[in-house]
């Protein structure tokens, strides 16, 4: 069992990537360094009137040969920040109402992800390369963060 406290700030000069600042807590079980569930409980700094938000993941690192695993997960948690719907139009009705045109007019509140990669371990050192992937519905709700599909991480124990 592990149990963590995390705060994520993130420098900005316009304050659009504010709206990911929040600190987590979370409750991780492991089995065996082979597969491990988590839970967290996410709080958005800055929000106001806003109710704490879940996550829960699992991943599995697979032994292969000598100090090669293979790296996979897959998680869920709710939206930090509201999705973006793109605008299209303003039709006027005979009535003389105007309304808007949202493309993806159901609001998800939610997110999925993964993740498929190779780890390399050696007593405290750890190297590991992943292929993160979101579900379509994710990709057609949020703006284009030009993030990078792939994550490197080099860590070492103490």
């Amino acid at each position: 069992m592990q149990v963590s406290l995390l705060y994520y700030r993130y420098p900005s000069s316009t304050g659009g990537s504010r709206a990911f600042d929040r600190a987590e807590t979370g409750v991780s079980w492991s089995y065996r360094d082979v597969l491990t569930f988590g839970l967290s409980a996410i709080h958005v700094i800055g929000a106001k009137n806003q109710p704490l938000r879940g996550a829960a993941d699992i991943n599995l690192h697979w032994p292969l040969a000598r100090h090669f695993s293979l790296s996979a997960g897959a998680g869920i948690t709710q939206s930090l920040a509201a999705p973006y719907r793109p605008y299209h139009h303003v039709y006027n009705s005979p009535a003389s109402h105007a309304y808007a045109n949202y493309a993806y007019s159901s609001r998800t509140d939610h997110y999925s992800y993964g993740h498929v990669g190779l780890l390399w371990s050696d007593g405290p050192w750890r190297i590991e390369l992943d292929r993160i992937v979101a579900a379509p519905e994710t990709q057609q709700q949020w703006a284009n963060l030009d993030a990078s599909p792939w994550i490197a991480t080099i860590s070492w124990s103490f």
